[in-house]
């Protein structure tokens, strides 16, 4: 789960995008967060978090790298 806020006059839209592609299937984004569940490696990569209003807009670049794990099963 990613979170992003920002303030302003008149009050910012917050928007998530993928830097290269689309959000993935399984994500949702409302009021600046950002959350992947279940999360798949080729979920790994660079999102942006972009702020707007009417005076303009801003963003900040994050990355989200996945990892592979064990799953460990009850006998």
């Amino acid at each position: 789960m990613f979170e992003c806020t920002a303030r302003g006059d008149p009050t910012p839209t917050i928007r998530w995008s993928r830097e290269n592609g689309r959000l993935p299937q399984f994500s949702s984004s409302e009021n600046g967060l950002m959350s992947i569940f279940p999360t798949n490696l080729e979920d790994g990569g660079a999102y942006v978090c972009t702020a707007a209003n009417a005076i303009g807009a801003d963003g900040v670049l994050v990355t989200l790298t996945v990892e592979r794990g064990m799953v460990k099963k009850s006998p």
